[in-house]
């Protein structure tokens, strides 16, 4: 894996799939269960959902920037 570009962990497809994984375990212990299909769902809504707030935080950060960019 060299000079590949890359990306804060949040953004990872890898840790945000083991994260529903994880929920869905403890969920389905308690009686709760999701299935595989609601699973890739909650997945690419977190994807999205991180995607807009990392966008949303850039532009936030660049207005409350003190100085400009050069």
């Amino acid at each position: 894996m060299t000079n590949l570009m890359t990306k804060p962990w949040w953004q990872s497809r890898t840790i945000i799939a083991s994260g529903v994984s994880i929920a869905a375990l403890i969920t389905g212990a308690f009686g709760v269960p999701i299935d595989d299909s609601l699973q890739k769902e909650i997945v690419e809504l977190a994807l999205v959902g991180t995607s807009v707030v990392s966008s949303a935080m850039a532009i936030a950060y660049r207005i409350l920037a003190e100085k400009a960019i050069a």
